[in-house]
């Protein structure tokens, strides 16, 4: 989900939080994190603790007030950061400069956001209840499912691959920026969205049934309901697939061509590789839950010219 720094959602917040990652994926706000010691944005996610990346390391930047006491346990916080990074090689999340545990509350599994406006800095939120299933780590995989989808955010939606700045966009724009003509997000968009984006932009992200809906009438086209939810999410969901999944797809859905798409990019190839490496086990591609939840204010802008 991601969020909105002005985006959010986009967990992995995980929803139709639209772009919150746990329900799905991520949430929207209007207020960014400007600062490394802000924690007005880090309130609302129900922050237990903001955490400084060092390459593999984390240090503690402040407490939160929120989320129960068994939640603020630095030990568990640092079991849950050891995990992401084992999972994702320093080298390939130069980006991602803050860690935060949340209180997921149920439903949100954990989200990014930019924190800055040239999305040159995000910060990583993963939630501690939803990474401790019955007390153990990662229990039903679902928090390393979670750390690919929200790493496949900002992988597609940081500066290398958005301009931030731009009032004239021709291509994919997005609410972080318009993207570049030759980014991952604009040729996945121009692929497998240009069709449908007409039909998609008219439907209220709050109307969960059409959502559902639309998904129903094109459910060839994405490897799980979630990736219907825009194109953000369908990258990072079908993303999540290609690392997951054992072998590279040879049908003929268009949901097996954005798996397929991903073999495009050698980096991607290497990045799965190192990925698949972790000793954590993975989780069956496509198996992974999307609870619904809402986004608490804002709504994401996306448009095409």
């Amino acid at each position: 989900m991601k969020k909105k720094n002005l985006l959010f959602v986009t967990m992995t917040i995980f929803t139709f939080c639209l772009t919150i990652s746990s329900c799905g994926d991520d949430r929207f706000y209007d207020e960014p994190i400007n600062d490394n010691t802000s924690n007005t944005q880090a309130n609302q996610n129900d922050f237990v603790a903001l955490y400084e990346i060092l390459g593999d390391q984390i240090i503690k930047i402040n407490d939160g007030f929120d989320g129960k006491n068994w939640m603020h346990d630095d030990v568990k916080h640092q079991e849950m950061w050891d995990l992401i990074a084992q999972l994702i090689d320093a080298g390939d999340r130069p980006w991602i400069t803050q860690f935060m545990v949340i209180d997921g509350q149920g439903e949100l599994y954990g989200f990014v956001e930019p924190l800055n406006e040239d999305l040159t800095q995000w910060t990583m939120g993963m939630a501690i209840d939803m990474a401790y299933v019955n007390g153990t780590l990662n229990g039903d995989k679902e928090y390393v499912y979670t750390a690919i989808h929200e790493f496949a955010h900002v992988l597609s939606l940081n500066h290398e691959q958005l301009n931030p700045n731009t009032t004239n966009c021709n291509t994919y724009n997005l609410e972080e920026g318009c993207a570049h003509g030759n980014s991952y997000i604009n040729q996945f968009f121009d692929n497998f969205w240009k069709d449908i984006f007409n039909e998609h932009r008219n439907i209220d992200p709050d109307d969960y049934d059409a959502i559902d809906a639309f998904y129903e009438k094109y459910d060839d086209r994405f490897v799980t309901d979630y990736a219907a939810t825009n194109p953000a999410e369908d990258i990072a969901e079908s993303f999540a697939y290609f690392v997951t999944k054992e072998e590279k797809p040879n049908g003929n859905a268009i949901a097996d061509k954005k798996v397929s798409f991903m073999y495009d990019f050698p980096e991607f190839i290497d990045m799965r590789d190192r990925l698949r490496q972790s000793t954590f086990t993975l989780p069956m591609a496509g198996a992974w839950k999307r609870p619904k939840c809402k986004h608490k204010k804002g709504k994401r802008i996306e448009m095409i010219k």
